[in-house]
């Protein structure tokens, strides 16, 4: 009778030479473990020995857990070699994770034409080795539990808890959530939600249902980041919303200067589990280093960190960081893009450097960034914006492009290049475009607004109605949907002859300053109070010296009274510097009244050729 034989956790059981390093050192194992032998019998079968072969068992298990394998005496095709060497790696991460995937591999090196010519022999034991192995593949699906999931069409990667809740550690758990969020969205054939929407979630706790509901993704990666000392610790999970299960799971620890060796193993590791379609080249460069300065990149981290709040004292920050980071390693492509972004909304939205000056450092950044790495889409897309910023569309759109090539899931790139599309008239492509990052960025207000803002130029103003509310929704105190808000009321004849329109830029003065201001003296022009009118206007002109405000803003006032000359005067100082809300308003309902003023049609071609 046989007879039984329980093992206890820790028990080495199997054959000293085919044994998986995991099941060497007595750890838990699973069916990587057999990928492993299934490696060293494909091995054995095409060099008649086994690659840890040694005299002793006790030397053949040493070799297994620290040996490298000898592939020179590989005399197969290329394509069977890299099945047989991912099936070897000491790593369990770093192998195939599913027999699937073997039996995929191997029947995909049997099909493909041989990059070399073999001998007789080898082909024979080649097509002998793929027929077994295809054969032991089944043979472990059928006896252990699947362990990926389906093919996966979207990803949402949540911002990474910071269980030690030291302040200090704000930037690491925000750097490595937005790094695996960068990384993982140049994957073909999958969508990545942009950062806008995952950080919408910092620090709230998970509910399932609501995540399937509003991100409308398949998946989730969730993490917890522990830095205690020198010490880095990092729990990272792969959450199924429809099932709500979990695919993966596992916990990386390394030294705290060093987090993306931690990244780029989760990039693996993900990569694997959900089945994403990746060459091994698009692997190797999704896995490469940025940087080789451990210091620099934590600079660029904490870079990042200030640029994200969006205010005038952490853009100055955020540049000097990324300078820092630029000085420590003067190769990091990543810190120059940061500190275009950087440039480009000190010198545009927050006035904080003269435009010229600051456009001008922006573009030397992303130019220096590009230099470094040509596929850098989020340069191109710096770089885009600086061009349509000073009116030149056709370069401006040539970069845009390039940028959603090279990484379709960059929603920022799809939101500013709708700007140039709309400015030229394309307005369904624009439309289209930011559907498009919509649909990667749901949760964005400032996507949600430029839809109303594009649906305007349409004339859907409950469309833009609609699509403003929303964008208020998402963020209350967001003043660009105030402005949207107002301008789609202006024109709705429901709300016009209430004052909406008034009402909305009123709540929208303390966000907005001088440009609520301009909207509202269009407004009560609209509604016929124009002496409100004119002195808000000549307000305005007082201001304009100063920077404060933009000349096209002061022409929606002059527009709404019918006062063409006026208008022009103010377009014409507008387009001299040119002036961004001029690009941003010039086919917009704030200047309609002049469409009929042959100046209008001359104005707009000349708009649309600045560039020579």
């Amino acid at each position: 009778m046989p007879t039984e034989m329980p093992t206890r956790a820790g028990t080495v059981l199997g054959t000293p030479g085919y044994m998986s390093p995991e099941q060497a050192a007595g750890e838990v194992v699973d069916t990587r473990t057999d990928i492993f032998s299934l490696g060293c019998i494909l091995y054995e079968m095409l060099t008649g020995r086994s690659p840890f072969a040694r005299p002793t068992a006790g030397q053949a298990l040493t070799a297994v857990l620290r040996d490298d394998v000898d592939f020179r005496s590989l005399d197969a095709p290329l394509e069977l070699t890299r099945v047989i060497v991912r099936c070897l790696e000491k790593n369990p991460e770093d192998r195939f994770q599913s027999a699937r995937d073997v039996a995929s591999d191997l029947r995909a090196a049997l099909t493909e034409k041989p990059r070399r010519r073999m001998p007789r022999l080898a082909l024979v034991w080649g097509a002998g080795a793929a027929a077994i192995a295809m054969i032991m593949a089944v043979a472990v699906i059928t006896r252990l539990p699947r362990l990926t999931t389906p093919k996966v069409a979207s990803l949402a990667v949540l911002p990474f808890e910071n269980a030690t809740r030291a302040r200090e550690s704000e930037f690491l758990c925000d750097g490595i959530t937005e790094d695996l969020i960068n990384t993982l969205s140049r994957l073909p054939d999958i969508r990545v939600l942009a950062r806008t929407t995952a950080f919408t979630y910092k620090g709230k706790a998970l509910d399932l249902d609501r995540l399937r509901r509003d991100l409308k993704v398949a998946v989730i990666l969730t993490g917890r980041v522990v830095a205690e000392g020198q010490g880095l610790t990092v729990q990272a999970d792969l959450i199924d919303l429809h099932t709500k299960a979990q695919i993966w799971g596992d916990r990386y620890q390394q030294a705290i200067s060093d987090p993306i060796a931690i990244e780029q193993r989760i990039v693996g590791s993900v990569i694997h589990r959900l089945r994403i379609p990746a060459t091994s080249e698009q692997q190797t460069q999704l896995t490469a280093r940025g940087t080789a300065s451990r210091e620099a990149h934590e600079l660029y981290l904490r870079g990042r960190h200030e640029w994200n709040k969006r205010s005038p004292e952490g853009l100055k920050n955020a540049r000097a960081y990324f300078q820092q980071a630029m000085d420590r390693d003067p190769a990091f492509a990543a810190a120059y893009g940061g500190l275009a972004d950087t440039y480009i909304l000190m010198g545009g939205r927050f006035r904080m450097l003269p435009k010229e000056e600051a456009y001008t450092k922006a573009a030397h950044a992303a130019r220096r960034a590009l230099e470094i790495d040509p596929q850098m889409a989020e340069a191109h897309a710096s770089l885009g914006q600086i061009h349509s910023n000073q009116f030149r569309w056709k370069s401006a759109e040539k970069e845009f492009r390039l940028s959603i090539n090279l990484n379709p899931n960059y929603a920022t790139a799809r939101q500013w290049y709708s700007l140039v599309l709309q400015v030229t008239g394309q307005f369904k492509d624009g439309l289209r475009e930011l559907r498009k990052a919509a649909a990667l960025d749901p949760l964005a207000p400032v996507i949600s607004a430029n839809v109303a803002r594009c649906l305007l130029q349409i004339g859907d103003y409950p469309g833009a109605i609609a699509e403003a509310r929303r964008a208020l929704e998402l963020n209350p105190n967001f003043g660009d949907a105030y402005l949207a808000l107002g301008r789609a009321y202006e024109h709705h004849k429901e709300v016009r002859a209430r004052g909406g329109g008034i009402s909305a830029h009123r709540g929208n003065a303390r966000r907005t300053g001088h440009r609520a201001r301009a909207h509202s003296g269009r407004i009560y022009a609209k509604l016929g109070r124009t002496a409100e009118a004119r002195a808000i206007a000549r307000e305005l002109e007082a201001v304009w010296p100063t920077g404060q405000i933009a000349p096209a803003q002061i022409a929606w006032i002059y527009s709404g009274l019918g006062e063409n000359d006026r208008a022009f005067f103010w377009l014409e100082k507008a387009l001299e510097t040119r002036d961004v809300s001029l690009r941003d308003s010039i086919r917009m309902v704030m200047l309609s009244e002049l469409r009929d003023d042959p100046r209008y049609d001359e104005l707009l071609r000349r708009i649309l050729t600045v560039e020579k």
